[in-house]
């Protein structure tokens, strides 16, 4: 789900607009490093800023800045070009990116690809961009290490500095399952392919050497009627024969392909690989009141929270970056976390919440959170709005049923209700 940010005093309106427009774009990088993390186990993130002009700025809602470096190159790079090294004496590992002999040709021919086609433009970005990294393409250089400390890996073995994919465990499963579907293709083509058998002659009626003109002449029609690709033939091809032609299509058996009750192992041998339960995909569990919902999303819940804790450093360097690139607007950074995730039954969270916030022992900052807002951004729009309502004289509450209208005074006629809503006297009846 999303990045909570919260706009407390310290934080101006300014720097508030540029961080919550940095959060829609975070976000969505974060969503493919995660899907990259839990695929291939190694996320290699590249980002870049660059200067945004103030029409760019105005797209992204940031009102009070004319200029801005901000990260508007936000990428994975490719973790089959990665080769890993680490030394037998320490723990510190080294990643050297394997440049691609596409890449090579393009960066030597000055934007042109193998197979002629140019693109100008795009090498003149990536020269401006990445100085460096053309600079030792033109030496020659064909592995290059890289001074990333954002790289994140998912699990690592201790004899091996490549990791784990999160899908691992279900490989064979998905291979199996693979199998399978090639099967199904192939009983599926088959029955495209059906083959009409067409009898000439039979036990009682053999066909002799005289008669053989209308076994071509049967050929003969049937061959035209394939290869006329028209829209005005009719469907229904009308033959006029004697007894002795019988015809019978041929159909495989497509028991096989209709019945899906070959997946039910194989798919309980992937959710059970990959440690996930059924009650999040499918709504309901193996047997009925086998198992709480509550219980089986631990497991899943704790992989989230430990992709996301990996994940987390992500944001924290590219936010820093902002700050330090643009110190003359921005002084500080608001705090940011991830918002919640609830897999727990609705009703029985939130009335769990309704009754620990009326004991006393729920914040107001944490009941506010699980509905998805930020305290103390709630709490500074409230009070610029209760500004705006004393300025345009708006009463800011909503009247509701048997409360005090508007101008209502009491027996001495003194107005009913103060600014804090408390009640002074007693009212005409």
């Amino acid at each position: 789900n999303d990045i909570l940010v919260s706009r407390n005093k310290s934080v101006s309106k300014t720097e508030f607009q540029v961080y919550d427009a940095l959060r829609k774009d975070v976000i969505k990088f974060l969503k493919i490093a995660a899907e990259e993390l839990l695929i291939t186990g190694l996320v290699v993130p590249e980002i870049t800023l660059t200067r945004l002009t103030k029409e760019q700025l105005r797209e992204k809602g940031i009102q009070r800045l004319d200029t801005l470096l901000y990260p508007t190159e936000m990428y994975i790079r490719d973790s089959a070009t990665i080769d890993i090294k680490r030394p037998f004496i320490s723990s510190q590992e080294s990643y050297f990116l394997l440049v691609p002999d596409d890449i090579i040709y393009f960066v030597q021919n000055k934007g042109m690809y193998p197979d002629g086609s140019e693109d100008k433009r795009l090498y003149e970005e990536i020269i401006r961009l990445y100085p460096d990294f053309i600079r030792l393409i033109l030496k020659g250089e064909t592995k290059i290490l890289l001074d990333n400390p954002l790289i994140i890996k998912f699990n690592n073995k201790s004899f091996s500095p490549y990791p784990v994919s999160y899908l691992y465990p279900g490989l064979e499963s998905f291979k199996h399952k693979r199998n399978m579907r090639r099967m199904d293709y192939a009983i599926a083509a088959r029955v495209i392919s059906a083959i009409l058998h067409v009898t000439v002659g039979s036990d009682e009626y053999p066909l002799t050497q005289d008669q053989e003109d209308v076994l071509i002449d049967l050929e003969q029609k049937f061959r035209w009627r394939e290869n006329l690709n028209r829209d005005d033939v009719e469907r229904v091809f009308t033959l006029f024969t004697n007894h002795t032609v019988a015809m019978k299509w041929i159909f495989p058996d497509i028991a096989p392909l209709l019945d899906d009750k070959k997946y039910l192992e194989v798919n309980k041998d992937i959710i059970q690989a990959l440690g996930f339960p059924r009650v999040l995909i499918t709504g309901e569990s193996e047997r009925s009141f086998a198992a709480d919902p509550e219980i089986v999303t631990l497991s899943p819940l704790s992989t989230l929270k430990a992709i996301r804790q990996r994940l987390l450093p992500i944001i924290d360097h590219i936010f820093r970056a902002v700050k330090d690139n643009n110190q003359a607007s921005l002084k500080n950074i608001p705090i940011y976390k991830f918002q919640p995730i609830n897999l727990m039954s609705l009703t029985l969270f939130y009335t769990g919440l309704e009754k620990l916030y009326q004991s006393g022992n729920l914040s107001r900052d944490s009941y506010t959170e699980a509905f998805g807002y930020d305290f103390q951004s709630e709490i500074v729009k409230r009070s610029e709005e209760k500004d705006l309502l004393e300025e345009l004289g708006i009463e800011e509450f909503a009247p509701l049923p048997h409360s005090n209208t508007p101008g209502q005074t009491n027996d001495k006629g003194a107005p009913i209700g103060n600014k804090n809503g408390e009640q002074k006297g007693k009212t005409k009846t």
